[in-house]
């Protein structure tokens, strides 16, 4: 319903301008001292996606006043100041103020913290509690309810009809995810019929589902919850068409699928069959250009392809390539300055290459992904990194396999070909499993 009407408030909107009547336009009064600047970001886009943010800045006063008008931003929901959420609607005239608990609203719209239900110490006790697996579903959900009831209460100073239709709809829809976190919470053994009964009830026909923040993240735990019931096989477990069997709607299926299409940074075999998938559904020139860039940037990516024939550096500053290692599985450490997580591998992968040691079928390389020799040099001897100890430099590396995040492992076989860019992490037991496997 609510979609409807915003479909409706912009064809009236661009019907007005056509006839050069005045626009109707959001806007925002108050004080805010103290506050160098005001923005206002669209709450409903996954801050993990490669899609920019709708967003804008405005600047108060001298004393702190600010008057915003305007008609360049659509209906929905808005971070106004980074943390608290607003929905904004044309032809409305939204009073703000700022006092010791952040910035408030008293007009048509109450203004939240954005993760006032999410982040409410009563509803985290319950989801994070230790007795979650002495619970029955029955009982947990009567504890979410009843922990909630109060948040009914903020619901009755909205004025605006259709702000608190969204509003009642987004605080309902937080209860229903809420009790579905049971099963992420509760172990395996604790999907009783009841549970699974819900779960398989939900549904996504609503398309106002969309409008709401943190949609996509509520999306992802119904999947995570579905492949634990179904324990499904890992090949399936980010896989977009399977999750998609799931999304009736239409409008809500493209909705998650450019989710996943803009969220994709790692270049695998499986996130390239998505961009095939996404491919089917999404018809956007624009959506279908950055799915055939991505498509292009994976062809290195994929499992069979030769590994790269870049040159990197030794400790000893002599160029080095992988074809040395032809005739021998490589499993690849790519790790940089700054990494906790790199360091926190460590004493894992010193494990793996004393266990590999003196083994010629197998060797175990570590690729600084940084550009500083010396302090390559100073961290490598810190942290004991010996053996096969490279350097990335300047070759391109981390762009031909779009490494962004880090550290990244790969697996390369005897043929100097790629079995993996995302590999197992040396903290994981399956992966000694899988190396013994193949140099046996």
């Amino acid at each position: 319903m609510i979609i409807k009407k915003i479909l409706l408030t912009s064809i009236i909107i661009v019907f007005l301008g056509a006839c050069n009547t005045e626009i109707p336009k959001i806007k925002i009064s108050g004080n805010i001292k103290d506050t160098k600047s005001l923005a206002l970001l669209d709450a409903r886009w996954d801050p993990w996606s490669t899609q920019l943010t709708p967003y804008a800045f405005y600047k108060p006063n001298a004393e702190g006043e600010i008057n915003i008008e305007t008609d360049s931003i659509s209906e929905g929901y808005y971070m106004v100041g980074f943390n608290n959420l607003m929905y904004l609607k044309p032809g409305l005239d939204y009073k703000i103020e700022k006092n010791k608990r952040g910035l408030v609203s008293r007009s048509h719209s109450y203004m939240n913290n954005f993760y006032v239900y999410e982040k409410d110490k009563e509803v985290g006790e319950l989801l994070n509690s230790a007795k979650i697996n002495n619970w029955s579903f029955t009982e947990y959900c009567k504890k979410i309810e009843s922990s909630c009831e109060r948040f009914s209460n903020n619901l009755s100073i909205i004025v605006d009809k259709d702000i608190k239709e969204i509003e009642t709809y987004r605080l309902n829809m937080f209860i229903v995810f809420s009790k579905l976190k049971y099963g992420l919470k509760a172990k395996d053994n604790k999907f009783s019929s009841d549970y699974v009964k819900f779960v398989n009830k939900m549904s996504f026909n609503n398309q106002e589902f969309i409008l709401l923040p943190r949609w996509w993240s509520w999306l992802a735990d119904y999947f995570k919850v579905k492949q634990k019931i179904e324990r499904i096989t890992e090949e399936k477990k980010n896989n977009l068409e399977y999750q998609i069997t799931f999304l009736e709607n239409p409008t809500v299926k493209k909705a998650w699928i450019w989710d996943v299409v803009s969220r994709t940074h790692l270049y695998d075999d499986a996130n390239y069959e998505n961009m095939i998938v996404a491919k089917k559904y999404l018809r956007n020139p624009k959506q279908i250009e950055i799915i055939n860039a991505k498509l292009k940037g994976m062809e290195n990516c994929l499992k069979g392809e030769n590994f790269c024939d870049l040159k990197f550096l030794d400790t000893n500053g002599n160029e080095f390539s992988f074809s040395k290692y032809k005739g021998k599985y490589v499993y690849l450490d790519c790790w940089g300055f700054n990494c906790p997580i790199c360091v926190h591998h460590l004493p894992y992968l010193h494990k793996l290459k004393e266990r590999y040691a003196g083994n010629n079928n197998i060797e175990i390389v570590s690729l600084c992904l940084g550009k500083d020799i010396e302090k390559w040099k100073k961290l490598s001897k810190k942290f004991n990194i010996t053996g096969e100890n490279l350097l990335n430099q300047l070759n391109g590396f981390s762009s031909l396999y779009n490494i962004t995040t880090i550290p990244r492992y790969m697996l390369i076989d005897k043929e100097g070909k790629l079995m993996s860019v995302n590999a197992l992490n040396p903290t994981k037991k399956e992966l000694v499993s899988l190396l013994d496997s193949l140099v046996k």
